[in-house]
């Protein structure tokens, strides 16, 4: 099985077509996929935030909602 973080970095790369994360993005979906906590990422304008939006999604099998 791999690793969620190289399955983070595969993801990014294949379907968002970036070739790394920032810290804090993978930071985020950590949290709330290792941790298993309910998780609010907050970052200004054109930091990254969909990034993080649209990886928790292919990495979950249950239902995720963003407000």
């Amino acid at each position: 099985m791999m690793h969620l973080a190289a399955q983070m970095m595969h993801l990014a790369a294949k379907t968002l077509k970036i070739n790394n994360l920032k810290s804090q993005q993978a930071a985020a979906i950590d949290s709330y996929f290792y941790q298993k906590k309910d998780t609010i990422f907050l970052a200004p304008t054109g930091f990254g935030k969909s990034v993080v939006y649209q990886i928790a999604p292919l990495l979950s099998t249950v239902s995720i909602s963003v407000f």
